[in-house]
């Protein structure tokens, strides 16, 4: 999770929270297109391909030390 930036980081704790795509563009103040960039982004960065991939490796390692 340390090579995410701290957007990437906030979409992926408010994707493990469960949020939609929506939600996570309506909480953070960005447009929904923007959302799914950064998803996208994290995506590519950890080699997954899901947000249920993406919930487990928060589980794992979303907190930062």
């Amino acid at each position: 999770m340390n090579q995410l930036t701290e957007r990437e980081y906030e979409v992926a704790a408010l994707v493990a929270d469960g949020l939609q795509d929506k939600q996570i563009a309506r909480r953070l103040g960005i447009a929904l297109g923007t959302a799914k960039v950064h998803l996208h982004n994290i995506y590519q960065k950890l080699g997954i391909c899901s947000r249920v991939q993406l919930a487990l490796a928060w589980m794992k390692h979303g907190e930062r030390t």
